[in-house]
C-alpha cells in the first residue's frame, strides 16, 4: 500500500515516500498553505480500489461511426472513470480537481470501438485510483528545522571561556602580578606548587649599576686581590640579585682570568637572597680572589642574570 499524510492546517492530502520521512525525521512543509508539520503524526496507508472489469464490446464494422461522449463539467475527486486501467505508478505531480481524465481502451481489446472525449484545454492526465478520502497531492516540501539554542548554556560557555583566559594570563604573568599585587603572592606560590612553577622577581640588568669599583692587591698576602664596589638598584621595584662577572686583563687588555660570582658569594652573611634587592638600595661589595701568578693590569666587572 501507498503512504499518504494530510496537512493539519488545510487538510490537503499528499503522497509521501519513506525517503521523505527519513530525511528530516518527518518534518515537511505543505505546498498549499506553507504550514510546517510532522508527516509522521498524520501518516496512514491509502486503500486502493480494484478497477471494474470491462466487458469487451462487439466488433464494429469499419464503416461504423464511433460514438463520441460529451465531457462532463466537473468530476469529484473520488470519482473513478468506468474504463480506468489499474495504476502502475503513483505520479508525483499535483492533480487538478476540475480536470476530466481521458478514457482509455484496454490494450487487450484490439477490435473494441474507440471512445473519444473532446475537451478544450485540459492536459492528458493518467487515470488515478480511488482513495477512501480526498485525492492526495504530491506538492510536499521537506524543510530544515534549526535546533533551538539554550540561552543559559551559551552564557555558561562564555563564562568558562573567560575563566580559562584569566587563568592563562595569571599563569604567564604571575611574576608581574605578584610584583604589582604583593597580597596575591602567597596564593600564586600555592598554585605554582601544584603546577610545578615558581614566582620570580624581575630581572632587568639595565636598572642595576656598579659604582666605585676598585681592584687592589693585598699588602699582606702576595697574589691576593681585593675587589670593592657598590651595587645600586635604580628600578622602582624589587629586583632579583644578579651575578657578578669579573674579568682580569693584562697590559694589552687581553683576558687572563674570568670568574662569575653568585649572590651567595658576594652578599653579606645572613642576607635572604629570595627577597631580592630593594628599589634604590645601595649594596657594598667586597670580593677576595687570587690571580694564579698571572700579571694583572686591569679588570672589567659586569652584572648579568
Amino acid at each position: 500500500m501507498s503512504l499518504i499524510t494530510s496537512c493539519p492546517a488545510c487538510s490537503t492530502v499528499f503522497h509521501v515516500k519513506p525517503e521523505q520521512l527519513s530525511l528530516r525525521r518527518g518534518i515537511v512543509r505543505c505546498g498549499e498553505c506553507q504550514h510546517v508539520f510532522n508527516a509522521l503524526d498524520h501518516l496512514h496507508e491509502a486503500e486502493t480500489v480494484a478497477p471494474e472489469t470491462v466487458a469487451p464490446e462487439t466488433a464494429v464494422p469499419e464503416t461504423a461511426v464511433p460514438e463520441t461522449v460529451a465531457p462532463e463539467t466537473a468530476v469529484p475527486e473520488t470519482a473513478v472513470p468506468e474504463t480506468a486501467v489499474p495504476e502502475t505508478a503513483v505520479p508525483e505531480t499535483a492533480v487538478p480537481e476540475a480536470v476530466v481524465p481521458e478514457a482509455v481502451v484496454p490494450e487487450a481489446q484490439p477490435h473494441a470501438a474507440e471512445a473519444h472525449i473532446t475537451h478544450q484545454t485540459a492536459p492528458h492526465i493518467p487515470a488515478q485510483p480511488s482513495w477512501h478520502d480526498a485525492a492526495p497531492k504530491s506538492k510536499l516540501q521537506t524543510v530544515l528545522v534549526q535546533p533551538k539554542t539554550v540561552p543559559w548554556l551559551s552564557g555558561l560557555f562564555a563564562l568558562l571561556l573567560v575563566i580559562t583566559i584569566a587563568l592563562q594570563l595569571a599563569y604567564f604573568q604571575r611574576n608581574a602580578l605578584a610584583l604589582a599585587w604583593p597580597e596575591s603572592k602567597p596564593y600564586l606560590q600555592q598554585a605554582c606548587a601544584m603546577l610545578n612553577c615558581k614566582i620570580e622577581l624581575p630581572r632587568d640588568a639595565s636598572k642595576l649599576v656598579i659604582d666605585d669599583a676598585n681592584l687592589l692587591e693585598d699588602s699582606d698576602y702576595e697574589g691576593l686581590l681585593i675587589l670593592t664596589s657598590t651595587l645600586i638598584n635604580q628600578a622602582r621595584h624589587v629586583q632579583a640579585y644578579p651575578q657578578l662577572e669579573l674579568t682580569l686583563t693584562d697590559a694589552n687588555d687581553q683576558a687572563v682570568l674570568r670568574r662569575t660570582f653568585t649572590p651567595a658569594e658576594y652578599l653579606p652573611a645572613g642576607t635572604v637572597v629570595e627577597k631580592g634587592i630593594p628599589a634604590g638600595k645601595e649594596l657594598p661589595i667586597k670580593l677576595l680572589l687570587t690571580a694564579d701568578h698571572q700579571t694583572v693590569s686591569g679588570y672589567r666587572l659586569f652584572v648579568n642574570y
